[in-house]
């Protein structure tokens, strides 16, 4: 199991000195510049997807066209798996019924993953904070709306956990009323398999995750599932100190729930 770290392509030389083998860029960026890795600094995640002129309620083909354009400069630089995260671009307009928007979600995943398995290409969304976008709020419907589709799924703790906190206040969820009896509960629904792929955070997005009890439940929750592939950090992580501390912090997390060192 190795670690990635998200970022922009400007810091790629500085996570190579940080002793990174993994960078997770922004796939929209791709359409502009391909950037140039320094020796051992490799891209085979991408996250975001969408760049923020389209919407797929507003204008679902010009949408996938746009997301062809992506996939085609995400395989320039051998990247393997794309997160689509992308809130607004896939927010469902106030017109649009219950659901409608999800159904539009799903149908434009399978149909840009269709052409990117032409790549060897695999397409994993997450689920996003309620601030961020109304469609698919929550992971559990997402695992089950991709289930036996070449698609993939990012678990995501930080949105996870966001939406367990909601939950327990008395906001809407998908799940029994007991699943937010506790956060290894939560995670039983929101995580049900194994997922593609990995963003790792403390709550608070800070990276303090080896005293972050949710990051740890997490980490124990993917254990169990036999997840072996990147972990992907995501968080505020702005100078090179906070990369070390980062990658400090992680590297303790994952060795307490896998029992084992990177």
């Amino acid at each position: 199991m190795e670690i990635a770290i998200c970022g922009p392509a400007e810091r790629t030389l500085e996570f190579a000195n940080a002793g990174l083998a993994w960078i997770e860029l922004p796939a929209s960026g791709l359409l502009h510049e391909s950037p140039v890795l320094p020796p051992g600094l490799r891209c085979q995640s991408t996250n975001l997807f969408f760049p923020g002129s389209v919407n797929l309620a507003a204008d679902y083909g010009a949408a996938i066209a746009i997301g062809k354009q992506v996939i085609d400069a995400a395989n320039q630089i051998g990247v393997k798996t794309m997160v689509v995260g992308s809130g607004n671009q896939r927010r469902s307009s106030q017109n649009d019924e219950h659901l409608v928007g999800e159904k539009r979600f799903l149908k434009a995943v399978l149909e840009l993953q269709n052409y990117a398995l032409h790549w060897g290409i695999k397409l994993a969304p997450e689920s996003l904070r309620v601030e961020e976008t109304n469609v698919f709020n929550y992971l559990g419907p997402l695992f089950e709306g991709l289930s036996g589709t070449p698609a993939g799924v990012t678990a995501d703790v930080y949105h996870i956990a966001s939406a367990f906190k909601r939950a327990q206040q008395g906001g809407d969820h998908p799940y029994p009323p007991d699943a937010t009896k506790c956060f290894d509960h939560w995670l039983a629904y929101e995580v049900p398999s194994c997922p593609h792929h990995v963003h790792f955070a403390d709550v608070a997005r800070t990276m303090a995750v080896d005293s972050c009890p949710f990051a740890l439940s997490f980490l124990t929750r993917l254990h169990q599932l036999g997840y072996k592939g990147l972990i992907s950090l995501e968080g505020a992580i702005p100078t090179f100190a906070d990369v070390q501390q980062a990658l400090g912090s992680a590297k303790r997390a994952i060795d307490y729930a896998f029992g084992s060192s990177l």
